[in-house]
């Protein structure tokens, strides 16, 4: 039972490092990163929670320069989605899903580094 306890803590450790959960859409691990910050449980700001939530493809290559960043979607969320649009929230001009794409809109599970 300890060794469980103690996979289970280090499970939920790495996640909360890293900001998203598995399973966790982009919009769930915006607003969790924005609402309850990492582990010090301060709000982060838009930029300092994307960054957190950042997905990569090719995840399992060892080359890290074949991998690319994946636009966020945050079309499902019209406040996530204007955040990402304004420049004066979005200052690092990090790539989103644009609001009038056709593809599929994001849903549950998505994993990191899943395209």
């Amino acid at each position: 039972m300890r060794r469980l306890t103690l996979a289970v803590g280090l499970l939920l450790a790495g996640c909360a490092n890293t900001g998203r959960f598995p399973g966790a859409t982009d919009i769930q691990c915006m607003h969790t990163m924005m609402a309850h910050g990492d582990v010090n449980g301060v709000p982060l700001s838009f930029d300092a929670a994307y960054s957190r939530c950042e997905r990569w493809s090719n995840i399992h290559d060892p080359n890290i320069y074949n991998s690319k960043m994946i636009p966020l979607d945050f079309r499902a969320d019209p406040n996530l989605q204007a955040m990402a649009e304004n420049s004066q929230i979005n200052t690092e001009h990090w790539p989103f899903v644009p609001r009038d794409s056709t593809a599929p809109i994001q849903k549950w599970p998505i994993f990191t580094g899943q395209p």
